[in-house]
């Protein structure tokens, strides 16, 4: 009977264990624990949770891992909200959103989506302060307001096109050094990425139609930027406080409506239009103040410029013992300005 008894009890617990390891996350959708792999499998979306009433809530520190199987269509609301041991994120397919909260204050370090995603909502990866790596295998519809605000995100890779990036998505992710979207990335909203002080590349591959107020102001650590022909307008402070900002080179023939205070009044920045624009870009009266205050280059033949009213037949760069260098790389140089008139100006810069 005492063997019995102890057999009975086993497999009690055992089912008790095996019961409290999996269960449903939704209409049709399931959840597993597997050591400290959490796997979401099933079609359609996910339920809704506050912060404690998910129902792997008790495993809060065992979850390192979670993968999201091909079928579900979206992550629910504070499903994963301060998840404290959480290191990565697995989706096998696209999903049409991550809502709210779903992984905010979580120590998230990396995210992999094999597929495209709809919406990714408001605050759904704010304050997660050990996020390092983003990548997206196909389209992101929409980024919302704050979706990724105040993180540590360092480096972002979509291999499709945004067509929408909210205000303020990624304001104050000041870890932040990189992204890169393959495609094109329609609008880009207020604050997008203001104050991100460690941004250095910004590379859109597609086309941007518009840059909100802010967007990229407080980016103090980005160098250069490279905006496509569709780019019809630039907001207000858009580029303000970036000092490190050296080279914008802008394809569009129709000059961009401007903004107030859009750019930093560096003395070394450089901003690339196209030959063919030049006239435009003179007789257009936002941009003719420009003109007059910072350093303009008209890729031609050779290197054509126009420095305030006056236009520059050469440029040359020199390190510091004299020696001329045609390809500078990083580092301090002298940069000899040959204007056609025969005037020359020197300035020291740092590349």
């Amino acid at each position: 009977m005492k063997h019995l008894f102890t057999f009975l009890f086993s497999l009690s617990l055992t089912l008790s264990i095996f019961a409290q390891n999996n269960g449903t996350c939704g209409e049709n959708v399931t959840w597993s624990l597997s050591e400290n792999t959490l796997t979401i499998s099933g079609e359609g979306p996910m339920y809704d949770y506050s912060e404690t009433t998910n129902p792997w809530a008790s495993f809060i520190w065992n979850i390192r891992n979670i993968v999201i199987e091909d079928g579900v269509t979206s992550i629910g609301k504070n499903t994963f909200q301060g998840f404290y041991s959480l290191e990565s994120l697995k989706i096998k397919g696209s999903v049409e959103s991550i809502e709210e909260k779903a992984f905010a204050n979580s120590n998230l370090r990396s995210v992999e989506i094999d597929g495209s995603v709809g919406n990714i909502s408001k605050n759904a990866f704010s304050s997660c302060s050990s996020f390092e790596s983003l990548i997206i295998d196909g389209d992101v519809e929409l980024i919302q307001e704050e979706a990724f605000a105040n993180s540590n995100l360092r480096n972002i890779e979509i291999r499709g096109s945004v067509t929408t990036i909210e205000s303020k998505a990624f304001k104050s992710t000041t870890s932040l050094q990189s992204i890169i979207i393959e495609g094109n990335s329609g609008s880009i909203g207020d604050e997008a990425f203001a104050n991100c002080g460690s941004l250095r590349n910004f590379q859109v591959n597609g086309s941007i139609n518009s840059i909100g107020n802010g967007s990229f102001s407080g980016c103090s650590s980005m160098q250069s930027i490279s905006l496509s022909s569709t780019l019809v307008s630039i907001g207000d402070n858009a580029f303000s406080g970036c000092q490190s900002l050296t080279s914008i080179s802008l394809d569009a023939t129709v000059p961009p409506s401007l903004g107030e205070n859009v750019f930093p009044n560096n003395y070394h920045l450089w901003i690339s239009i196209p030959l063919t624009a030049q006239e435009a870009y003179k007789a257009d009266e936002a941009w003719k103040l420009i003109f007059s205050s910072l350093n303009f280059y008209i890729p031609s033949g050779i290197n054509n410029m126009i420095n305030s009213s006056k236009i520059i037949s050469e440029i040359n760069y020199y390190n510091l013992n004299g020696i001329k260098v045609t390809e500078p790389q990083s580092g301090v140089y002298i940069q000899v300005i040959s204007y056609i008139d025969g005037s020359i100006n020197t300035i020291k810069i740092a590349k």
